[in-house]
């Protein structure tokens, strides 16, 4: 894999438009699905504005730089080159970041030997639950930051507060989280089923606010025939009401302006 003349998100307005911006000359018949896949998520991580994870500010890895030049010079890399897309540490100043991610599509895979204390990283092939959000919190505009009466969240998707730093989610096992960007923290939940785990193939959770204003779980079996309610906010009666995912954490039913819920 290599990032030379690598183009980061806006960078790409100073290249002419007869001209490519990202190329992958290496490529070939030979190349591996899983090769491809891995390098095409990576490098168009970049071309949305994604640093590399091993240069996140609040990284720490004890490189052993002799050995790191050693390694890539292998691959045609002089010194400069392993200084700018290995060494580089990017200021807190002026990067959107999250807490360091050794699972991000944006690591390089670091072999023990590279490392000072043996730390490493294989090769990551997907992108991490971190760096999902982290996207979605950088073009937050791709996720909805409220419930209208009527709608309804289902497993796995997510309500963003408008500043990008808090989710809501609808969990597998039928919880509904807010927690942080990082994902270091849980701002809140409610109970979720315990037979979820267990049962899953069988059944599937959804999280809508009703038209008379009530957030409800409900769990709904295999042919989604019935229904059962296992949480709800208790606030029927305000209909026309407004889930908001805000940008203090918190979850808000209101009503013409009008708290009626909050999950604090």
């Amino acid at each position: 894999m290599s990032d030379h003349g690598l183009i980061l998100g806006k960078d790409c307005r100073s290249i002419s438009q007869n001209s490519p911006s990202m190329n992958f000359s290496w490529f070939s018949s030979a190349t591996s699905d899983a090769e491809f896949s891995r390098t095409i998520k990576h490098e168009f991580g970049h071309l949305i504005g994604l640093i590399h994870e091993h240069q996140n500010p609040t990284a720490n890895i004890q490189w052993d730089k002799p050995k790191v030049y050693a390694y890539y010079a292998q691959q045609g890399w002089g010194s400069l080159q392993v200084d700018n897309n290995i060494f580089l540490k990017y200021s807190t100043s002026v990067t959107n970041y999250s807490n360091y991610d050794s699972f991000s599509i944006m690591h390089y895979p670091i072999d023990a030997s590279l490392t000072t204390d043996g730390y490493s990283v294989g090769w990551n092939n997907i992108l991490s639950i971190r760096d999902k959000f982290f996207i979605n919190g950088i073009y937050p505009s791709s996720i909805k930051s409220s419930l209208k009466a009527g709608e309804t969240l289902f497993t796995g998707r997510y309500l963003s507060s408008p500043n990008g730093r808090y989710f809501l989610k609808m969990e597998p096992n039928g919880g509904l989280v807010v927690f942080d960007n990082n994902l270091s923290s849980v701002i809140w939940k409610t109970r979720i089923i315990s037979n979820m785990s267990t049962h899953y193939l069988s059944y599937t959770s959804t999280c809508t606010l009703d038209l008379d204003g009530n957030l409800v779980l409900r769990l709904w079996g295999y042919y989604a025939n019935t229904s059962s309610i296992y949480w709800n906010s208790n606030t029927s009666g305000n209909n026309g009401a407004v889930l908001n995912m805000q940008d203090d954490g918190k979850l808000v039913i209101s009503l013409n302006g009008v708290a009626k819920w909050s999950s604090n």
